[in-house]
């Protein structure tokens, strides 16, 4: 469903898909696709835990739901000044629907 948004998009009237905790070493690397009805599926990362994981934040049935991919074993932080080797990859996400089953993809 499409819908329209007043401008200027302010706090107190956007749409926040997820709340991500200050200090969750999350960056500005992400990846969205949509499915068949136009539901966007978004990929990033984060830390809950110490431990940053990629996310998987979507639309279903008009509720915002995250799913956790929790492979990941190694943390690191993005705190602090400087350029650092980050030992993860910005994520790629594709999607694949058959009938009623839908498959996700996750490259890095």
């Amino acid at each position: 469903m499409e819908k329209k948004y007043n401008l200027p998009i302010t706090v107190a009237s956007a749409e926040i898909a997820w709340k991500i905790p200050e200090k969750s070493s999350l960056i500005n690397q992400t990846s969205m696709t949509a499915d068949e009805n136009g539901n966007p599926y978004i990929a990033n990362y984060w830390s809950e835990n110490n431990i940053p994981q990629f996310q998987i934040v979507y639309l279903e049935n008009g509720i915002w739901k995250k799913s956790n991919t929790g492979f990941r074993q190694t943390s690191f932080s993005l705190g602090g000044g400087g350029t650092k080797k980050i030992p993860i990859s910005r994520p790629d996400l594709l999607i694949k629907e058959e009938e009623k089953n839908r498959y996700l993809y996750l490259l890095f």
